[in-house]
């Protein structure tokens, strides 16, 4: 599948987790959803949504860093960065299983080339834990794994 996926679409798309949750924002919001989304260090969920009784809950990781952080040079994250970011999420993602019974929970990140070769052979542990995954495009097209 990752072979398939190595266009130009996401060769570069290496979105901030402000964007990764803007793009989700207007995904889910055209399915109807109503949500609330924090942005960098508020205190909650990236993105909460709900349609009825139906709630999901998605932890947002970026490709690069907001403008405001670091240099021109270190925008993007190297793969050390993206590993711990990674693991970060999977344990919030816990966190939010455990703290909220019934809601679908979800991991969010650009559709970039290093993020699919690190993330996609962990996919089916994921899944085994009932966590989806949100591969966000440029183009706010989400792909749900």
């Amino acid at each position: 599948m990752a072979n398939e996926l190595l266009t130009a679409d996401i060769m570069y798309n290496y979105l901030t987790e402000t964007e990764v949750v803007d793009c989700l924002k207007t995904y889910l919001e055209k399915k109807r959803h109503a949500c609330i989304c924090r942005y960098g260090n508020q205190h909650g969920y990236d993105v909460e949504a709900t349609k009825g009784n139906y709630k999901v809950l998605i932890e947002a990781k970026g490709a690069k860093a907001n403008r405001h952080q670091g240099d021109k040079k270190s925008r993007i994250f190297s793969k050390g960065q993206l590993k711990t970011h990674f693991s970060v999420a999977i344990l919030k993602a816990l966190h939010m299983k455990n703290d909220n019974p019934g809601a679908d929970i979800g991991i969010a990140h650009p559709s970039t080339v290093e993020l699919r070769n690190l993330i996609e052979p962990f996919i089916h542990f994921l899944k085994e834990l009932e966590i989806k995954h949100y591969w966000v495009m440029e183009n706010g097209k989400v792909e749900i794994e």
